[in-house]
């Protein structure tokens, strides 16, 4: 497989900033439209949104655009997955305990092993038919600008949306006592974004490319979950 080509499909995610200073986003307690994210082929084409309807810390459903989608943890230390399309399981993914490794188990018989390289957020597989790569590229601002400028821009703005909102006496915090507002947030104008490298003759296997995007997902929203 050519490195150099684009990449078969790229998952991105808008990061979310809270609504209210002091706040956090919590994707445990946010709304569906806040738990999203996009797939798009490498060369811009739109694929669709992926979506959690529901989120817990071991359990996501989805709706995405190959059908809806539910990845469940099956061990305790959250290293092995089963993912299912329209209620069928369609693969089983195994975590190595240093999340170094990933397994993909396709129910069709075909397994992919993905290990990682010296670069920290790549990983790669062999397969018959080449080689698969997955890598996190990185936060990317799709205006050109810097991102900490954005960010910056995006901020003094949420200021001022927040400045109108009166906080009240809740749990001896002062802050706003409609739930909609205290865990509410806004999409960042910047994205993170997964490159997802596949051989042709796999390229078609929707079951294989769903899981992938799934699992990635899935995981990021895990780590946006604030530590008690």
């Amino acid at each position: 497989m050519d490195e150099n080509l684009p990449p078969t499909f790229l998952l991105r995610r808008h990061p979310r900033a809270p609504k209210w200073k002091g706040a956090f986003y919590n994707p445990l307690k946010c709304t569906p439209e806040e738990r999203r994210f996009t797939v798009v082929r490498g060369n811009g084409s739109p694929v669709g949104d992926l979506e959690f309807s529901g989120f817990k810390s071991k359990e996501g459903l989805a709706s995405t655009p190959w059908g809806e989608a539910r990845i469940t943890s099956k061990s305790i230390l959250g290293t092995r997955y089963e993912v299912t399309l329209g209620g069928a399981p369609v693969a089983i993914l195994v975590y190595s305990m240093s999340r170094s490794k990933l397994r993909i188990e396709l129910s069709a018989g075909q397994t992919l092993s993905f290990a990682r390289t010296k670069l920290l957020w790549r990983m790669e597989a062999e397969t018959d038919y080449g080689r698969a790569i997955l890598s996190l590229d990185g936060t990317i601002a799709p205006t050109g600008e810097k991102v900490w400028e954005l960010d910056r821009k995006a901020s003094k703005e949420l200021k001022k949306q927040t400045m109108t909102e009166r906080p009240e006496q809740v749990g001896g915090l002062r802050r706003p006592k409609d739930p909609a507002i205290r865990y509410g947030s806004i999409e960042e104008p910047f994205y993170i974004q997964w490159s997802i490298h596949i051989p042709n003759a796999l390229e078609s296997n929707q079951h294989l490319i769903a899981s992938i995007a799934i699992l990635l997902s899935f995981k990021f929203l895990q780590v946006e979950v604030p530590q008690s």
